[in-house]
């Protein structure tokens, strides 16, 4: 009987450390099972990773990602990702691994599985006009400046030198914003700048200054991997691309300039002792020495403090961050002031053209009423674009005038949303007119909007929707503000909590504003007089 124990015991314990082995890298277990590993890489940014003419993501990043998938046995798959979305969409499972430009920052290192070492560092130079004066970070001091947005290097941009941000959703419109005379300058990434400049449509602009805020890039895998199988076998990838010289290749394949950051550690990682044995591999511990591994980078975000929030488990960054606190109340400044006076012109214009169309002769009314059509099918973000940085570029090169952003959002919805507010007027003027042909013209209003009334507060709940669109141009509103503290901080739930409430209230707060409208109208329907 203690024979058969013993034996049971060994069984036991056999299948239980084979069960911890299998269960050390779940998302390695994963990928094996698939077939495939799912790399975050960007598609804006060459030549690290970007579309070639046949739609096809292709860059230095993306050869790293295969030499990985080479390396695990499986096939690669790409799924392109931003500044703003690479660490939730790994976190959240949806890639396998990030190798996306991506800082090694102090915040980063608590949101996801951060790899030592390094593969990559560059830091922040700006581009600007061969015909600008500028000679030294100092003269930037309150000066309008383009950033991409949710990078690293904005927030400390900003506090130092006290810039006037024009925040830009990728690389492609904030080379539009540059060309166009948007701003006196773009601040990014010397890597991607100094290629830029290769490119003879750039021939106009230049990179003067010093790269400022160095910092090493990194590849990251799930922070619950990051001492797995999986964070070790990414880690020794790196590390067997510094002492082979991949990176170095790599460099000359793409084109870039030899980086001394590669050189430095092609010599740091092939270095040997007297005994002939590398100097920096890695410990027993599987950690890797301290002087192998690059300087930690800028960290310019401030800890989570002891807060009223905090001790219910809530990180709300704004409650304890000063910066994040100054980006929400502009971004609900901007939302509201936007929200509000593009209703307001929403509303006038619908009443103009609506009237308009109502009264003009027949051949009059089709042209205007093709016209009104144009505004109101035509999506905003396509008017945005257009008046932005079609028009507005125009504007800027020949007569040197510069449109303001808010002020062309503000324009663009008031339109849009008019036009089908016209529309709707118009209708019901008509079929007032035909069941009441004796009322007044105040009191054939007073009917048309209480006709149309429906339409008209589904198009005032539409412009406060449609908002956030204005991003896109630059405009710093609350979603743009709230996606910089999630990049940032990672309070993903929190952010898109307050955001739901947000809305909640301000949606509900102009409907309860258009209802007693509706009201005041109805009870002066009986009212005579000319309204047109």
């Amino acid at each position: 009987m203690i024979i058969r124990f013993s034996h049971l015991l060994i069984l036991f314990s056999f299948f239980f450390t084979n069960a911890l082995a299998a269960s050390d890298s779940p998302r390695l277990d994963l990928i094996k099972s698939r077939g495939a590993v799912i790399v975050g890489v960007k598609n804006d940014y060459p030549p690290w990773a970007y579309y070639d003419a046949s739609g096809n993501l292709v860059g230095l990043e993306v050869d790293l990602a295969q030499d990985i998938a080479d390396r695990l046995g499986v096939s690669l798959k790409l799924q392109a990702v931003t500044s703003s979305n690479r660490i939730s969409q790994l976190e959240q499972g949806s890639i396998d691994i990030i190798i996306a430009t991506m800082g090694d920052t102090a915040k980063r290192r608590q949101q996801t599985g951060i790899i030592e070492p390094s593969y990559y560092s560059s830091g922040a130079t700006i581009l600007i006009h061969k015909k600008s004066p500028l000679k030294s970070w100092a003269e930037l001091y309150g000066k309008s400046v383009c950033l991409t947005k949710n990078t690293y290097l904005n927030r400390d941009l900003i506090e130092r030198f006290l810039l006037k941000p024009q925040k830009y959703e990728g690389t492609l419109d904030n080379m539009a914003a540059l060309q166009f005379g948007k701003c006196s300058g773009w601040i990014y990434d010397d890597t991607a700048l100094t290629r830029l400049l290769q490119e003879p449509r750039w021939q106009d602009f230049k990179a003067p200054l010093d790269s400022i805020m160095l910092i090493p890039w990194t590849l990251a895998v799930k922070k619950s991997e990051k001492d797995s199988t999986l964070g070790l076998l990414v880690s020794d990838a790196v590390i067997d691309w510094h002492r082979t010289g991949k990176i170095l290749a790599l460099e000359e394949k793409w084109k870039i300039g030899e980086s001394k950051f590669i050189l430095d550690q092609n010599k740091k990682w092939n270095k040997k002792d007297e005994k002939g044995s590398f100097v920096c591999q890695r410990l027993a511990d599987n950690s890797l020495p301290a002087n192998c591994l690059s300087k930690k980078s800028i960290g310019a975000t401030a800890e989570i403090k002891s807060n009223i929030l905090s001790q219910w488990g809530i990180d709300f960054p704004p409650a304890y961050d000063n910066y994040s606190l100054h980006l929400l109340l502009n971004g609900i400044y901007i939302t509201l002031l936007l929200s509000v006076v593009s209703i307001i012109g929403s509303l006038l214009f619908g009443i103009f053209s609506g009237i308009g169309l109502y009264k003009l002769p027949a051949p009059l009314a089709w042209v205007a009423s093709r016209v009104n059509d144009i505004f109101r099918m035509t999506p905003p973000l396509l008017n945005l674009y257009i008046i932005f940085f079609g028009l507005g570029g125009l504007a800027s090169l020949h007569y040197g005038i510069q449109f303001n952003a808010i002020v062309v959002a503000t324009v663009v919805f008031s339109l849009y949303a008019g036009a089908s507010n016209g529309a709707l007027l118009c209708q019901a003027l008509h079929a007032a007119k035909k069941y009441h042909p004796e009322d007044s013209s105040r009191q054939l209003f007073a009917s048309a909007f209480q006709h149309a009334y429906e339409g008209i507060n589904a198009n005032a709940v539409n412009i406060v929707k449609a908002v956030g669109l204005a991003s896109m141009i630059a405009v710093p509103e609350l979603i743009s503000s709230s996606n910089q503290i999630i990049a940032e901080y990672g309070s993903k739930l929190e952010m898109m909590t307050f955001l739901l409430v947000f809305y909640f209230i301000i949606v509900y707060a102009f409907i309860f504003l258009l209802n007693r409208l509706q009201r005041w109208v109805g009870k002066n329907k009986e009212s005579d007089g000319e309204l047109v």
